[in-house]
C-alpha cells in the first residue's frame, strides 16, 4: 500500500471526554462539549454549566431554578404549572378535576388554589 489513510481519531474512546462529541477531520479531530457544558480551565473535560447561576436560565421571577445535567427546570408555586412557550407559571384551575371537592360542593377556582362551596341543604 503505497498511500498514507487518515487515522480516525474518533473511534478511540479516550479521543474526546465526557459529554463531548468528537469530529473527525483529515489528520486531526475537534472535541466539542454538547450543551450545557463548557470544558473545564485545563480543557480536559466538559463540566455541567449551572444555568441557574448563569443569564441562560429564564425561569419566571416567582419560580424556583433547578440545575440539572447540561440543562435546568423551572418549578413554579403550588398551584401553577410552568409553560415554556410562555416562559410563565400559569394558574392552574383545580375545578377541572372532579375530586377536589366533595359531592354537594361547587368548586371555585382561585389564583394559586381553589375553594369548595357547600350547596344549599348541605354543610362541610
Amino acid at each position: 500500500n503505497n498511500s498514507c489513510d487518515d487515522v480516525d481519531e474518533c473511534q478511540s474512546d479516550s479521543a474526546c471526554p465526557s459529554q463531548s462529541t468528537c469530529i473527525n477531520s483529515v489528520g486531526s479531530f475537534t472535541c466539542t462539549c454538547r450543551d450545557g457544558h463548557l470544558y473545564n480551565s485545563a480543557g480536559s473535560s466538559c463540566d455541567d454549566i449551572n444555568e441557574c447561576l448563569e443569564s441562560s436560565a429564564r425561569c419566571p421571577s416567582e419560580s424556583t431554578c433547578h440545575n440539572k445535567p447540561g440543562t435546568f427546570t423551572c418549578q413554579c408555586p403550588a398551584g401553577y404549572d410552568y409553560t415554556r412557550e410562555n416562559d410563565s407559571c400559569d394558574d392552574v384551575d383545580e375545578c377541572h378535576s372532579a375530586t377536589q371537592c366533595p359531592s354537594g360542593s361547587t368548586c371555585t377556582n382561585a389564583v394559586g388554589t381553589f375553594n369548595c362551596h357547600c350547596s344549599a341543604g348541605y354543610d362541610y
